[in-house]
C-alpha cells in the first residue's frame, strides 16, 4: 500500500450512529481537511494509518464516541461532498 501524497483524492466514510462519506484531497502540505475538525496530517501515512488519524482526530474533538469506525479508500478527483444516510 502506497503512501498518501499531495493529490491523491480520498473517500473518507465515518460510521457510528449514522454514516457519513465525504471526499477529500490531500493537499501539497500533506493535510486534509475534514467536516468539523479542519484538517489532519495524512500525507506519507498509508491509508489505514491516515484512517486511524482521522478516528483519533474525532474522537479529541468529542464529536463522535469509541464506536467509531473510520476507512478511507481511493477515490476519483472531484469537489469534496458530504453525504449522509439515515
Amino acid at each position: 500500500m502506497a503512501a498518501l501524497a499531495g493529490g491523491d483524492t480520498l473517500r473518507v466514510t465515518l460510521a457510528s450512529l449514522k454514516t457519513v462519506v465525504f471526499k477529500a484531497t490531500v493537499r501539497d502540505d500533506g493535510n486534509i481537511t475534514l467536516p468539523l475538525i479542519d484538517v489532519v496530517p495524512v500525507g506519507g501515512l498509508r491509508r489505514d494509518q491516515a484512517a486511524g488519524m482521522v478516528r483519533s482526530a474525532y474522537l479529541a474533538a468529542g464529536i463522535y464516541d469509541t464506536r467509531l469506525k473510520v476507512t478511507v479508500v481511493p477515490d476519483a478527483p472531484a469537489d469534496p461532498v458530504l453525504q449522509e444516510s439515515k
